[in-house]
């Protein structure tokens, strides 16, 4: 699409709606995008390439023309796009940053968001202006805050580096300029005095490195503190107030169980859940939830709950499901009524940020059928995280049972070899012959050498399941029998020592004595009848 005006007025696009294929786990706009250039064609500057719902901030062409490129693949479509075009003078300028052609231009407006260098993790490259612009209502702050922060170091930052001000344009007050090197990083938080904040990065010609990832948050909520409960792995969040959480994992449910049986009306929570990668998604799992009946349609009026995905979903009186969102970011609202709630019981809420990767997951992550990563302590737990249930399966909840049992056979093989090799070590106790077992001559063999295995046997030896998280194999039936005889013999015999010797555990059962020196005393010889 081309636009054309007379030589002394320019071009003002605005776009009203945006929904377009998103890009790939990177955010880079490889299948369907826009894309708007400053000029009569492809070859002209380009102001840049959008997709998925991030859609293109307010563009001025710096002269009378203006070329619009849409580029659909041939498989994921959506709504697509509607713009606005007008004509104005050559002295209008925006209330707000427009972005310059050849730089790279982010515009932010929401409560919480992120936002990184171009490429990150991956090093950024030279020659870079890239402007986020990040905008609240008027009676809004703003704080800010980098997650990584691994920029050229320089004196006084004249290389590489990220000035933010105070303001939506580049005349507003600087904050600060931030850089690699001693004394040279970002604060732990910047705050604007207004309701927006202009950041610039800016890379010279030589030297790369990783970049940064920040994110922003409209300063009545506020970050939450760092070893706060809400910043630990799989803890339980009650929805009281505006909670922001950068948990991996967790559970956030509609009140206190053990403070009151049923949730309280006229309440209204906010949860807002934070990944701070931006291949990052958030998998959401209604697994519980009772509320009240709404009077008319869901989410008018009455008790409900709001999943912020596209379009917004409500869930009211028992209504559940499970959502995946398209960003690292999710929220979750609850509201109810000054009605009595009748005692239901409310909600239950798991949620998992997770990434994906075909090839496999970095260390500490599970990898799910679906080639999602999630926390690796969050497998065999009894919740679905995976959205394929493969997390709980039996294959990822057999793994530890089998490191046990390669001990096990390990740990016989080591006995036996000990058997051959150390028979010098054998003692033989006479013992009355035990009516369960087959042991006719009524012997038992004690290695004194030799650590015990992990388990012995007893009437209420756990077995494994394939649901269960932590699950202990059965010990082996012929441990204390002879061959061919499944029944359970008794243990091994008590040996006595003096008072002086150090007690050990033979095979999991009683405890008999053993000297300093490692070895059994001889046994006394009995006096001939």
């Amino acid at each position: 699409m081309h636009f054309h005006l007379p030589v002394d007025h320019r071009l003002r696009i605005e776009i009203q709606s945006f929904d377009i294929e998103r890009g790939n786990n990177r955010g880079n706009c490889i299948y369907d995008y826009v894309e708007i250039y400053d000029g009569t064609s492809s070859q002209a500057p380009l102001f840049g390439r959008w997709c998925g719902q991030s859609s293109p901030p307010v563009i001025i062409s710096s002269n009378s023309r203006l070329f619009m490129l849409f580029v659909s693949d041939g498989s994921v479509q959506e709504s697509g796009f509607s713009a606005t075009i007008t004509m104005v003078d050559n002295t209008h300028v925006e209330d707000v940053a427009t972005p310059d052609p050849n730089t790279c231009y982010k515009a932010l407006d929401g409560e919480t968001g992120l936002f990184s260098s171009p490429g990150y993790p991956e090093k950024y490259i030279n020659h870079l202006d890239c402007v986020y612009v990040i905008t609240t209502n008027e009676e809004s702050t703003l704080q800010m805050r980098f997650l990584s922060f691994d920029v050229e170091p320089s004196v006084n930052c004249v290389y590489d580096y990220v000035e933010v001000r105070d303001g939506s344009t580049t005349v507003a007050p600087v904050l600060g300029r931030y850089c690699g090197g001693a004394g040279n990083g970002p604060p732990d938080i910047i705050e604007s005095e207004g309701s927006s904040l202009y950041i610039l990065f800016h890379t010279d010609y030589s030297e790369r490195f990783t970049g940064f990832n920040a994110e922003y948050i409209i300063s009545s909520i506020g970050f939450p503190s760092i070893g706060s409960d809400g910043d630990s792995n799989s803890g339980i969040t009650v929805c009281d107030g505006t909670i922001v959480t950068t948990a991996k994992s967790g559970v956030i449910v509609s009140h206190d169980v053990e403070l009151s049986n049923s949730y309280l009306t006229q309440q209204t929570c906010h949860v807002i859940i934070s990944g701070d990668r931006p291949d990052e998604k958030v998998y959401i799992n209604v697994v519980q939830n009772d509320l009240s009946p709404p009077d008319g349609e869901c989410g008018e009026y009455g008790d409900y709950l709001e999943i912020d995905t596209e379009p917004v979903t409500k869930l009211c009186e028992r209504d559940r499901g499970h959502f995946t969102t398209d960003t690292s970011q999710a929220s979750i609202r609850f509201t109810s009524d000054e009605v009595s709630n009748g005692n239901h019981n409310g909600f239950k809420i798991i949620y998992a940020i997770f990434y994906e990767d075909q090839y496999g997951c970095d260390e500490g992550y599970f990898m799910c059928s679906n080639d999602r990563c999630i926390l690796q302590e969050l497998a065999c737990d009894g919740y679905n995280h995976c959205d394929d249930n493969s997390d709980e399966l039996g294959g990822a909840c057999s793994e530890g049972i089998g490191a046990v049992w390669v001990l096990i056979v390990l740990a016989i093989l080591a006995s036996s070899c000990c058997f051959c090799c150390c028979f010098g070590l054998l003692v033989k106790v006479t013992t009355k012959s035990p009516s369960q077992s087959g042991n006719r001559n009524g012997t038992a063999v004690v290695f004194a050498n030799i650590d015990p295995p992990p388990y012995s046997v007893s009437a209420n030896t756990p077995t494994a399941t394939s649901s269960s998280n932590y699950g202990v194999p059965p010990a082996p039936s012929n441990i204390y029998s002879s061959k061919g005889n499944n029944n359970h013999a008794t243990p091994p015999p008590v040996v006595q020592a003096s008072s002086t010797e150090t007690p050990i555990t033979a095979l999991g059962t009683d405890v008999f004595s053993q000297p300093p020196n490692n070895r059994l005393p001889p046994l006394q010889k009995q006096p001939k009848p």
